[in-house]
């Protein structure tokens, strides 16, 4: 309170003991201390500076989500895209492997001609289960009947556990990493040739 009483006895205005007793005590409810006021003062910069942080954050937010739900489109439409092209290659993948297998078997079978025997057959009757094609054995019979000029004489003996698959000649060792059959060889063929393009 000694300001006050500075700038009073600078105006030629002395306080008496009990005016200065009063405004110490009213001064608590009017007066707010210079340290406490620039302390005040600097969180309230401090809490405007951050406010402003706040504005620009939300403003860029606002301008990215169009952005956001831009890209979210192009995500699902790449999405659905990639999804169509797997099923697609997937499809022409399985369609490879059977073609592969239908000609192994109609060389094994001993079809003199085996194009014109595949276009004699019905191959959405034909499907590759296991390790063997369901559909083929029964059509090929009916064709050895109806059409036996179409077959050689002598039949070569299928493998009955792979009837398309290659067989490596007595005492050759398998190669690790190399495809087991011709269905595979095909397949690992195909697949490389899908992820060049």
């Amino acid at each position: 309170m000694e300001w006050i009483e500075n700038i009073l006895a600078a105006q030629g205005i002395t306080l008496t003991e009990a005016a200065v007793a009063a405004l110490k005590q009213a001064a608590p409810e009017h007066v707010v201390p210079k340290g406490q006021y620039n302390s005040k003062a600097a969180e309230a910069e401090k809490l405007q500076a951050q406010l402003g942080a706040r504005d620009a954050d939300i403003a860029a937010l606002k301008k990215d989500a169009g952005t956001n739900e831009e890209l979210k489109a192009q995500l699902s439409e790449l999405q659905g895209k990639y999804k169509a092209e797997t099923a697609e290659l997937q499809t022409q993948l399985q369609r490879a492997q059977l073609d592969g297998a239908v000609d192994t078997a109609l060389v094994s079978a001993g079809a003199r001609n085996p194009k014109a025997v595949r276009a004699l057959l019905d191959l959405s009757k034909v499907a590759i289960e296991g390790e063997g094609l369901k559909g083929l054995a029964e059509q090929l019979d009916a064709l050895r009947t109806s059409d036996d000029y179409l077959f050689t004489a002598t039949q070569p003996q299928p493998n009955p556990q792979m009837p398309y698959a290659y067989t490596p000649r007595a005492g050759s060792a398998p190669v690790t990493g190399q495809p087991k059959n011709l269905q595979e060889a095909i397949g690992l063929s195909l697949a490389e040739k899908l992820k060049g393009d």
